[in-house]
């Protein structure tokens, strides 16, 4: 059971490492449009009326507002995947913690259940050994 939570637990960090680069790489791709629009707008300004540049700078400041907006909503998307992304790993490394306690009690468990085993067969052997030791004084 506990091998099974451990699993998905990996399973799951795993997921989310792979939403996390996901979000990073949407953030990057953003980042670059914010930086297209700009160059865009800089060089559209140059062969322009007053009225178009204005119009187009309203429309590109437009898209820009929309574009923050955007690349705040994924940053936010990324923080909570790294926080999930932490806890996920904390819970696996208290599981595995938790799985290699339990097998070091097993192992010490089985070693002691040899262990008197040894002494019990040794008990036997030597209380053989004494009662046939006993047994032959009373003999003829």
């Amino acid at each position: 059971q506990k091998s099974k939570n451990l699993e998905l637990k990996n399973k799951q960090l795993d997921d989310r490492q792979k939403t996390l680069n996901d979000l990073d790489t949407r953030l990057n791709k953003k980042k670059e449009q914010l930086d297209q629009l700009e160059a865009q707008l800089a060089k559209g300004q140059e062969g322009m009326t007053g009225s178009e540049a204005s119009h187009q700078l309203t429309e590109l400041r437009r898209a820009l507002g929309e574009r923050e907006n955007q690349l705040d909503a994924l940053k936010k998307a990324r923080d909570r995947a790294v926080a999930d992304n932490r806890s996920t790993q904390s819970e696996t490394e208290r599981l595995l913690q938790l799985m290699q306690m339990g097998q070091e009690e097993q192992f010490t468990k089985d070693r002691t259940i040899m262990e008197l085993q040894e002494q019990l067969k040794a008990a036997r052997q030597s209380g053989s050994v004494a009662g046939s030791r006993q047994q032959s004084p009373q003999g003829p």
